[in-house]
């Protein structure tokens, strides 16, 4: 079975690793860590620790706490320390990025640029699925890619990297799960890690986030004025804003427990094949990181070939509270 899936995977890992044409700065850097699996699944959590080893993972805490959040950037890693710490000793804090999704906000679009491409969303793949293996779609969200290293990501994700950082650096998106095939013809030597948790778990955890989400007043919105300065400023950032909402109120949302399994499925099955990687890629069981987290996070770091003293390791070990696993 496992021959079959390298047979089929084959035709998505590229076998030629010349550099394809990305903006600069992306070629000088390292080859990324690129997090992939099924939401709610833990991809948070791996990304956050990540965070805390060091690991340059773009904007990751939520807007309400940026105030108190300092990400301390040398030439070889970016740790976390609050704001009220940063005179004190130079440790990463969790506490703050625990409030966040560790998931920079321009991946996730580009992400999604591919997706709503195709018609589909992160709830929604079966389009994707559908298209995605046709050479023009797949030279399309190349292109779109190859063209995001020069805008949305040089622009975002860039503009809080030192311009010598020499470090590990990453991102997470479950949408990578299903997009990576394209991702790997720009980062062929990418390090892929795979976060797996119970089905159980997974499916109980979505359909109460998807119930709390049917209970929610209506989110607030910014003022007008606010609104129109920043579409002006980053005028196709708005317009897909705009294009996501408008989508979702059209496509299929799943609604039942099978529902929720056959998506489980396809992301699972999907992020299996990239076992063909060998040692580029590695797999993360949420509740094996839960039960021995200093072995995990161990395994995680050798993995990505990054150095972790037992400052870090503890401030990881401390991330992971038996309080907080209902949030991921």
């Amino acid at each position: 079975m496992f021959e079959k899936e390298i047979g089929a995977v084959e035709s998505i890992i590229p076998q030629d690793r010349a550099p394809r044409w990305i903006y600069a700065r992306f070629r000088e850097l390292k080859p990324p860590i690129i997090v992939i699996g099924m939401h709610r699944s833990g991809t948070s959590l791996v990304s956050a620790i990540l965070a805390l080893m060091g690991v340059y993972m773009g904007r990751i805490g939520n807007s309400q706490e940026e105030d108190k959040l300092i990400v301390c950037h040398t030439h070889h890693n970016s740790l976390i320390i609050y704001a009220s710490q940063r005179s004190t000793a130079f440790a990463p804090t969790p506490t703050t990025v625990r409030d966040g999704y560790a998931e920079d906000e321009s991946f996730r679009l580009v992400n999604q640029r591919i997706f709503t491409r195709a018609g589909a969303d992160w709830d929604y793949v079966d389009p994707l699925l559908a298209v995605r293996d046709e050479p023009q779609f797949t030279r399309s969200a190349v292109r779109t890619l190859q063209g995001a290293t020069f805008g949305t990501l040089r622009s975002q994700y860039l503009s809080g990297m030192p311009k010598n950082y020499q470090g590990a650096w990453g991102w997470k998106d479950p949408r990578n799960t299903f997009t990576l095939r394209y991702w790997l013809q720009l980062f062929p030597d990418a390090k892929v890690l795979h976060v797996r948790r119970s089905p159980d778990a997974v499916v109980r955890s979505l359909m109460r986030r998807a119930e709390s989400w049917a209970a929610q007043t209506p989110p607030f919105k910014l003022p007008l004025h606010r609104r129109v300065l920043g579409a002006i400023s980053h005028p196709r950032l708005a317009f897909e804003r705009f294009a996501l909402r408008k989508m979702s109120h059209q496509k299929p949302h799943p609604k039942t427990e099978e529902d929720w399994r056959h998506l489980y499925d396809l992301y699972v099955s999907e992020g299996e094949k990239y076992r063909a990687m060998g040692d580029q890629y590695s797999e993360v069981s949420y509740e094996a990181l839960l039960e021995n987290p200093q072995e995990i996070i161990t395994a995680i770091a050798n993995f990505i070939e990054v150095e972790i003293n037992e400052v870090i390791l503890k401030q990881a070990r401390e991330f992971i509270l038996p309080a907080e696993t209902k949030r991921w």
